[in-house]
């Protein structure tokens, strides 16, 4: 028995299927574009050119061809089954409720998608394809994905979504319009990196300036008759010879060795080793950590930054275990990380107030506790987080399977600029109040988000708020008719100006 022919439909039954009637429409567009279905003859979709290929056959198949799934390239493999520019959206496994994350994406050239990707192609060419990613990206999936913990996007649903068409000269204005707004928001963002970047050079350059004496040189001319140097350090010295018995992990300062000066410094001033000015130091607790929040949290090497203690991603010890009394923290201790990476290795940060007695620190990290510490603790800080104290304990590193190590014995080996005692204050004041306007304008920096901005741009372009649009232009749903003639093989014909009236409305499948 012969299989029956398919029945060719006609124009408006095609219209009818491809527009969106006026209830469904997400919100009002400009005059001359139409509301469509997706793949209702602006889009195609290409699902038959995809097809899965599992990690191990693909390590068997490594090639130069690029491995597509639902949010990018996830491999490599040896044979292709698309060779042209094509916009891919996620099946499954794309972030569809998340306002910010892309969910399509464009691909060129030779590829291979797997099942976890729609293959899409609009009518429109380059531009189109351009126009319909950065719709996908905008839209707004709810109601139109499944499922809880995975969510899906059917081809039955893709075929659904509302689509804003506007004539083809307009995608083009818009496409061009939305890439240099995006274009301007990349050149914010390498700004802004580039800002970041001098913050930390200059940072760099203040405290080269600090520790040879260039940032107060001005006070000292006006200061002229203050006590040495050499005086504090008396006073500490005095302070030790009167301390009990040295405490286990404290290097005398007697076998410290002389000090070959790194450089001239001002007049007042003086090198000492760090171990001269150092009551103690003491390696952390090795304990095995947990993250249960209602113990005693242990500070670890990846909460020391920039200086300070970062509370983020604690772990802690039961309330009552004998270290916690043990590795105690107080006001303007030091904490030194003596084994990380090379570039981590040394940093350091200061113990406030708000942190003394309330938690303890891991073996990774050195508490380092000064005399005079409530004067010393904050220009010691940062001069070991400086280039100068840097570059010297890094010229100590000892490397142990893959980390770089700095002991205490080579910290307290450290060559130290020390100022005049109200030289060192004034100091310490000057730098905390030049830090605190850099930290604000990074902050302001850091705090714009770029992505809202983005969002926006691209909601705006698809409502046809950009500006961009030309009201005399043909409708499109004129454009909408000739891709449809094109793909059923049917004749063209101008729409009556009534009928471009109705369709705007979405109520074409009403006239009569």
């Amino acid at each position: 028995m012969s299989r029956k022919k398919k029945q060719t439909k006609s124009m408006e039954e095609l219209l009818q299927e491809a527009l969106v009637p006026k209830e469904e429409q997400p919100y009002d567009v400009p005059e001359n574009w139409v509301w469509v279905r997706l793949l209702n003859g602006v889009v195609s979709c290409l699902d038959k050119f995809r097809k899965p290929v599992n990690a191990r056959e693909r390590e068997l198949r490594k090639g130069d061809i690029p491995y597509y799934g639902a949010t990018g390239q996830v491999g490599w493999i040896d044979d292709y089954l698309t060779n042209e520019e094509l916009v891919l959206v996620g099946e499954d496994g794309a972030p569809f409720l998340d306002p910010i994350k892309p969910k399509a994406y464009r691909i060129e050239g030779k590829a291979w998608v797997n099942n976890h990707a729609h293959i899409l192609k609009s009518s429109f060419g380059s531009v189109g394809n351009r126009f319909l990613t950065y719709y996908l990206n905008q839209f707004n999936y709810n109601g139109f994905v499944t499922g809880t913990t995975r969510l899906k996007l059917t081809q039955a649903k893709l075929k659904q979504i509302p689509f804003p068409l506007p004539p083809l000269p307009e995608q083009k204005r818009i496409v061009n319009r939305v890439e240099s707004l995006l274009g301007k928001i990349d050149e914010a963002k390498q700004l802004i990196k580039e800002a970041q970047e001098s913050f930390e050079q200059r940072r760099a350059a203040i405290l080269a300036r600090a520790f040879c004496g260039e940032l107060t040189r001005t006070w000292r001319e006006q200061n002229p008759d203050i006590e040495p140097a050499d005086r504090l350090l008396e006073r500490i010295r005095e302070e030790k010879a009167q301390s009990e018995t040295l405490k286990r992990g404290r290097k005398k300062s007697g076998d410290l060795s002389p000090i070959d000066p790194p450089y001239e410094l001002p007049e007042g001033w003086t090198w000492v080793r760090l171990g001269e000015i150092a009551e103690s130091t003491v390696y952390g607790t090795s304990t095995k950590t947990n993250d249960e929040a209602n113990g005693i949290p242990v500070i670890r090497m990846g909460n020391i930054q920039y200086g300070e203690i970062d509370l983020t991603n604690l772990r802690y010890l039961p309330s009552d275990h004998p270290d916690i009394e043990k590795y105690q923290l107080e006001e303007n201790d030091l904490l030194f990380n003596r084994t990380n990476s090379y570039e981590l290795v040394g940093k350091t940060g200061i113990v406030r107030s708000q942190h003394a007695g309330k938690m303890t620190f891991a073996s990774y990290l050195v508490r380092v506790r000064l005399y005079c510490k409530d004067l010393l603790a904050q220009y010691i800080c940062y001069y070991i987080n400086s280039v100068d104290g840097r570059n010297h304990l890094l010229s100590t590193v000892t490397q142990q399977v893959g980390q770089a190590n700095i002991n205490a014995t080579k910290l307290l080996g450290l060559p130290v600029p020390l100022p005049p005692e109200n030289e060192l204050i004034h100091l310490n004041r000057l730098l905390q109040q030049v830090f605190k306007i850099e930290e604000e304008s990074k902050s302001a920096l850091t705090s714009f988000d770029f992505t809202i901005l983005t969002q926006s741009i691209l909601a705006r372009a698809f409502r046809g708020e950009l500006g961009t649009n030309d009201s005399s232009e043909e409708n499109a749903l004129e454009l909408l008719k000739q891709t449809l003639a094109e793909q059923h093989g049917l004749a063209y014909e101008q729409t009556p100006k009534h009928t471009l009236l109705a369709a705007e409305q979405g109520e074409l499948y009403k006239i009569t």
